[in-house]
């Protein structure tokens, strides 16, 4: 026998399915169960150039327009992947904060 596709069926049976996915999950990830040793993954040692753009909120294009003007932080080659130490990034930003507030030092006076 050939079961007829039934929208309606077919529907009920996709929110049953949720509806128990989601009553086994609850609680399953609450603060007061986790580990407190494993409370998510690492932070990394080192960023993408996508990764830095992303984490810092600058877009890719700006972030080589930085390099080309000297004012990009720090990168080093692993094979083919081009990465930025977490610490560079930190150097980084102090460089920029300290800049903007020479900057801004300099318009006040």
């Amino acid at each position: 026998m050939v079961r007829r596709f039934d929208p309606v069926t077919n529907a009920r049976d996709r929110m049953d399915h949720l509806r128990a996915s989601t009553a086994h999950n609850i609680g399953k990830h609450s603060g007061a169960e986790a580990d407190p040793d494993k409370t998510g993954p690492p932070d990394p040692d080192a960023y993408s150039i996508a990764e830095f753009c992303e984490r810092h909120r600058i877009s890719i294009a700006l972030f080589y327009k930085l390099k080309t003007q000297g004012l990009a932080p720090p990168t080093f080659k692993v094979g083919a992947r081009t990465l930025i130490s977490v610490e560079a990034a930190a150097a980084w930003r102090r460089e920029r904060e300290a800049a903007t507030a020479a900057a801004a030092t300099t318009t006040a006076a």
